[in-house]
């Protein structure tokens, strides 16, 4: 597992579409530490940065382009190529392609695949510096540490593992603030998507025997809150959280008859198969696709495979 990051000048790096912490983590913490080597490098990501992870990119470097050709395209937490977005040629014009990620799903799509199962990408990249003979300093931990942090629901998931916690404190010791990441990553909210978030549980649904939760977020609810696509990240969190509740669903509108669904479970379920039924993927505990249809229809399609999941009450 290793990076010949010395035979490359000019790299791109690639976050998913609708980046959550983990995969902007890994690519403003690799951006730091190649130009601290010397490269040069750009960050694409097809959606836009969301307000409450922005702090991350303290160079303005996403999405902003300088040059035409790279040595190296590297595509970070990315479970297939089609989360790439519209920078999925650009990715592929790459002399040659490396897929950092951890999800059990991945087809391995680069001409170099470093799939781990990990519980962040964010760790694998340190482990990746750290690998490469690469100094990590405090520009370098602290987006590092945030990805891990915001993947493993402050260390408080079945994800964590004992080595998120041995990479972690190796990012402590370069001195970043802890407390700062984790104010500006799990305690603040904007007024509007927590008004956002108080009308979207109130209006929670819940199927089979109680054992299904479902939240929904069309664009009207969007607009009448003022918000984006973006802001509805972490919103499932909620609906896993209530007692008795073995499977969650967050369901947001992308289009007038499309929506993006985020799946979570228990431990004992697999949300990876229920997302791969539907021609999407992920862990089997955090997993995700897309469904095309009216909103109480997919609801409903959504539902009858969840319980499909689920023991015989």
């Amino acid at each position: 597992m290793k990076i010949a990051f010395d035979r490359m000048k000019s790299v791109a790096l690639f976050s998913h579409i609708r980046p959550d912490g983990d995969t902007l983590g890994a690519m403003f913490g690799m951006r730091e530490a190649l130009s601290a080597l010397g490269k040069e490098v750009d960050c694409f990501c097809d959606s836009p940065l969301p307000d409450d992870l922005a702090f991350l990119d303290t160079e303005g470097a996403y999405n902003r382009r300088t040059l035409d050709a790279y040595d190296a395209a590297i595509a970070l937490d990315c479970a297939d190529a089609k989360r790439l977005g519209a920078y999925e040629s650009l990715f592929y014009q790459g002399k040659r392609t490396y897929n950092i990620d951890h999800h059990g799903t991945n087809p391995r799509y680069a001409d170099t695949n470093i799939v781990l199962d990990s519980a962040s990408t964010c760790e694998i990249v340190y482990d990746l510096l750290i690998e490469a003979g690469v100094s990590v300093d405090r520009k370098i931990a602290a987006p590092l540490y945030g990805g891990i942090v915001t993947d493993t629901g402050s260390f408080s998931q079945a994800n964590t593992t004992a080595h998120s916690h041995v990479v972690a404190a190796e990012l402590l010791r370069t001195g970043i603030d802890v407390e700062r990441l984790h104010n500006r990553l799990m305690k603040v909210l904007k007024r509007d998507k927590l008004m956002l978030i108080a009308d979207r549980v109130r209006a929670m649904r819940f199927f089979d025997g109680n054992r299904i939760s479902v939240l929904t977020v069309e664009t009207a609810d969007l607009d009448r809150f003022d918000c984006r696509v973006e802001d509805t990240e972490g919103l499932i969190n909620y609906a896993l959280n209530v007692e008795g509740v073995c499977i969650a669903a967050s369901l947001t509108q992308s289009a007038p008859d499309q929506f993006k669904v985020s799946l979570r479970c228990r431990r004992g379920y697999n949300v990876a198969a229920i997302a791969e039924s539907f021609g999407g993927g992920g862990h089997v505990q955090a997993a995700g696709c897309c469904l095309r249809g009216f909103l109480e229809e997919v609801v409903e399609k959504l539902v009858r495979r969840c319980a499909l999941a689920l023991p015989v009450a």
